[in-house]
């Protein structure tokens, strides 16, 4: 299992790593963001609770600027 501060270290290395990567289309480049909610099976009552929970964080992060790491 992986803690929150491991978690978070994780969806910020991939996030980086999208906005950082040159995407080309037809010569064009694509520029993508990553935007991640994060949330602790040990927090909520079930499978099913964590990943609604994580869900609700990252419509968070989208809706706070997109490109970003929302834990719960």
């Amino acid at each position: 299992a992986t803690d929150m501060e491991g978690a978070k270290k994780f969806a910020n290395k991939v996030r980086e790593r999208v906005e950082s990567a040159r995407f080309m289309y037809k010569e064009k480049r694509i520029e993508l963001t990553v935007s991640v909610g994060i949330a602790q099976r040990s927090e909520c009552t079930s499978l099913n609770a964590t990943i609604v929970h994580a869900d609700e964080q990252l419509y968070k992060a989208k809706k706070q600027g997109r490109n970003r790491i929302e834990p719960a």
